[in-house]
Parts: structure tokens; C-alpha cells; sequence
């Protein structure tokens, strides 16, 4: 097992997954230019058709949210792919694996919730309602301030919004690791969480968490798969069944029986997601010359993801003060505004993101080893 696990991480360290991170996140900044468009919750006068390069983009537009989904099931891959087997057989602690959690999505979080704050304060002093977001008391911060957003103790989304995918996910990781630690790296059980939650749906459509743990556990199936021995012996088959799989189940959105069904959409996105990431995690190779910018593509992803709307509360309040009105569907001000916001991910990533991980994960360490020498 840990022989084809390394020669995984060898061959592509999963630069195909980080093409589709980096993908997912434009979707959401894409569908989420329409909150230029917002007066406090609701949109005010948005003509659709007319935003940015619609013709092309318009999918997306409709149907962009469905990249958190898509994170979902990556991280599960990722997740299993690197951790299964050593919480599996405990040789990793949970402050350990809190730790390594912590330093990776807290930091950029607290910063972000902070300017979101601000921000909402001064849209509400201008407009007397919030923007997009309404739950901004008290409380809700605190939820927030714990990444709690979405455990089912709020009655709505605030401040930093988008943050409701990630505190969900981080539910998702402390069932991982319990699950783990208590019965092993056990297919059987992975399966019957997915089979859990599948049967949970038809009780309660509309939970979002049992979707995050589904998917996060169906991208684990295809982690297991990868590293199975029966799956190396026959890759290359299981590359030309897994392609052509790609190509053909997109023509499900041409049967009008199915376009038509309910959740059909969030259905083919939970089957045909999963598939994309195990062709692209073991059957697409990045050249070598193009592997630096893939990686940078894919390390400011969550960067991305928790700035947007901050910057957003920005732009909107600061035009409102000028009495600016803003050219929601100019192709040169969406073009300008997915620039920014990809280039602050990237100088967040340098100058804040990872110089924070190293302190705290190095802190914790120096930390770890002084309590050690302190009970020899």
C-alpha cells in the first residue's frame, strides 16, 4: 500500500486535482459576480443575459455554486489519499492532525471574518440592510469565530458567508479522523457512511452536510481505488473505460426526461465529479515546465475562496461613498475584478497563508518537544 502511494505522489502528486481546485474556484467567483448586483439580500434590476460574456459563461453563472461540491469531493480524495492509513493505524495524533487543520484554514479565516465584519458595518450604515449575508449579530460571529457557521446552531449565513462550505467540511474532518482512530482504514465502513447519508437524503433533501460527507467520502473510495494493486494492473484500461465515461455522461443533459427531473443536476455532479478526479488524479500528467504554475494555480484556491467577498464589500461600499455606480456587466470591470482577486490569492498565499502555517505548525513542534524533554 504505501509502495503505490508513494510512487503516486512521485509520478504526478496530484497536479490534475489541483487543475480542477483552481477550475472550481473560478466557478464560484463567476457565480458569484451577481452580488455586485445585490441591494442587501436580493438582487435589484439583474438583467441575466447581459452579464459578462454570458454566451459562453452561462452554465457557470447558473450553475457555478456546484464547485464547493466539487471541493468537497477532492478534499475527500486528498484526505485518504494522504492520511487514511496513518490515523488508520494511529500512527498520528489528533492534536497532531488538529494542528496541521488549524494552521492551514484558521489564520485566513479569522483575518477575512474581521474585514467582513467591518465591511458589513459600513454597507449597513449606508444601505440599513446587509449585503447578501443578513445574520451579523453577536452570536453569529461567535459561531463564525469557531468555524462553527454551519453546524446547524445559526438561523442564516453572515459576515464572510462563503466560509459556510469550510465550516462544514471541518465537521467532516473531525468524523474522519474519529472514524478512523475507532475501527481502521475499513472500505466497509467508508461505504456504509456513503450508503448512511444517501438514505438520510431522502428524508432531508436539502441538508447540505449529508452532500459534504458523501462526497468527501466518495472522493476517499477513489483514493482506495487509486492504490489498490488490482487497479495499478489494470490502469490502462481502467483510463479508456474512465474517459470515455467523461465524454459520454454529459450527454445525460441532452435527454429531456433527465434535464428535467429534481436534483438531476446535484446527481450527475456527485457521479461524474468523483470519476473526474480519479482520471485526473492518476491519468493526467502536467509537464514538468508546467508544474510550478499548477501548483501556484492550486495553492491560492482557498485564498481565493475567502477573499472574494470581502473584496467584493469593498469595491461596493467604497462606490457607494463615491456615488459611483458599478458597471456590473462590463467585461473589462469582471475582467479586472477576477484579476485582483487572483492576484491577492496569490499574495496572500506568499505573504500570509504560508508564513502563519509555518509559524504555528513550528511553535506546536517546539512546543511538543519541550514537554517531552520536561517528562525525561
Amino acid at each position: 500500500m504505501a509502495q503505490h502511494q508513494s510512487s503516486i505522489q512521485s509520478v504526478d502528486r496530484l497536479l490534475g486535482l489541483e487543475c480542477l481546485r483552481f477550475v472550481a474556484a473560478l466557478c464560484v467567483l463567476v457565480f458569484h459576480c451577481e452580488h455586485f448586483a445585490y441591494r442587501g439580500e436580493v438582487t435589484y434590476n439583474l438583467d441575466v443575459v447581459r452579464l459578462p460574456f454570458y454566451s459562453v459563461l452561462h452554465l457557470i453563472y447558473v450553475h457555478g455554486h456546484y464547485g464547493v461540491q466539487v471541493f468537497w469531493c477532492i478534499s475527500g480524495y486528498i484526505f485518504f489519499w494522504k492520511y487514511r492509513d496513518v490515523i488508520g493505524a494511529r500512527r498520528m495524533s489528533a492534536r497532531s492532525f488538529f494542528i496541521l487543520r488549524f494552521s492551514r484554514l484558521y489564520p485566513l479565516h479569522f483575518i477575512t471574518l474581521l474585514i467582513a465584519a467591518v465591511f458589513q458595518y459600513l454597507y449597513f450604515q449606508q444601505q440599513g440592510v446587509f449585503l447578501v449575508y443578513p445574520a451579523n449579530d453577536g452570536s453569529h460571529f461567535i459561531l463564525q469565530l469557531f468555524m462553527a457557521s454551519n453546524w446547524g446552531l445559526e438561523s442564516g449565513l453572515g459576515f464572510n458567508g462563503p466560509i459556510w462550505s469550510v465550516s462544514m467540511e471541518v465537521l467532516v474532518y473531525i468524523l474522519f479522523f474519529i472514524v478512523l482512530r475507532t475501527f481502521g482504514a475499513s472500505f466497509k465502513m467508508e461505504a456504509a457512511i456513503i450508503l448512511g447519508c444517501g438514505l438520510a437524503k431522502i428524508f432531508n433533501p436539502t441538508a447540505k452536510i449529508l452532500d459534504c460527507i458523501a462526497l468527501f467520502y466518495i472522493g476517499g473510495v477513489m483514493a482506495n481505488l487509486s492504490q489498490m494493486q488490482w487497479a495499478q494492473a489494470h490502469k490502462r484500461g481502467l483510463a479508456i473505460i474512465g474517459g470515455l465515461a467523461l465524454v459520454l455522461m454529459p450527454g445525460a443533459f441532452l435527454v429531456p426526461q433527465f434535464i428535467h427531473m429534481k436534483y438531476f443536476t446535484q446527481l450527475f455532479i456527485m457521479a461524474y465529479t468523483p470519476l473526474l478526479i480519479y482520471v485526473l488524479a492518476n491519468f493526467v500528467i502536467v509537464p514538468r515546465r508546467m508544474q510550478p504554475f499548477v501548483e501556484a494555480a492550486g495553492h491560492m484556491t482557498y485564498a481565493s475562496y475567502l477573499i472574494h467577498f470581502p473584496m467584493q464589500l469593498l469595491v461596493i461600499v467604497t462606490s457607494a461613498q463615491m456615488g459611483w455606480a458599478l458597471p456590473i456587466y462590463s467585461n473589462f470591470f469582471f475582467l479586472v475584478y477576477l484579476g485582483v482577486v487572483l492576484f491577492g490569492a496569490r499574495a496572500v498565499y506568499l505573504r500570509f497563508e504560508m508564513p502563519m502555517q509555518s509559524f504555528i505548525r513550528q511553535k506546536a513542534n517546539r512546543r511538543q518537544k519541550g514537554r517531552l524533554k520536561s517528562r525525561s
